[in-house]
């Protein structure tokens, strides 16, 4: 498979990012925010008018993260098909969707609220789609 990158952002964890990145074929989108205390991955569907959100999941909180003096980078990769997006930090994979299956993966397991999707631990095969 291949990805396609659609949105990058270089930050300090702690200082206030938001980056964003729609799919290149549908109106699904996945947006990263670190909100000075926390980090999120949300889940859009851009065709649904005012309340576009429609799940979200923890990347961190600023307080637990180790070398938060550093520059760090994230970018939003979408699967070839445009179904999927992974968040990456530094080249890690963190989070992802699965708009196919209205799956969530995380490194954290933390869900920032119940959403439209099925939440699961981080796997390795949902990598396969990129």
């Amino acid at each position: 498979m291949s990805r396609e990158l659609m949105g990058m952002a270089e930050f300090h964890p702690g200082g206030t990012v938001v980056m964003d990145g729609g799919s290149p074929h549908n109106s699904f989108a996945a947006v990263f925010e670190d909100d000075g205390e926390t980090g999120y991955l949300y889940a859009l569907d851009t065709s649904l008018g005012s309340n576009q959100i429609i799940d979200a999941l923890h990347i961190y909180d600023v307080a637990d993260v180790q070398g938060r003096e550093g520059l760090w980078c994230a970018c939003l990769y979408w699967s070839s098909d445009g179904l999927r997006v992974v968040l990456e930090i530094d080249g890690k994979p963190r989070a992802g969707f699965d708009f196919a299956t209205f799956s969530a993966y995380s490194r954290t397991r933390l869900p920032a609220s119940p959403g439209k999707f099925t939440h699961y631990g981080w796997s390795d095969d949902f990598m396969g789609f990129f």
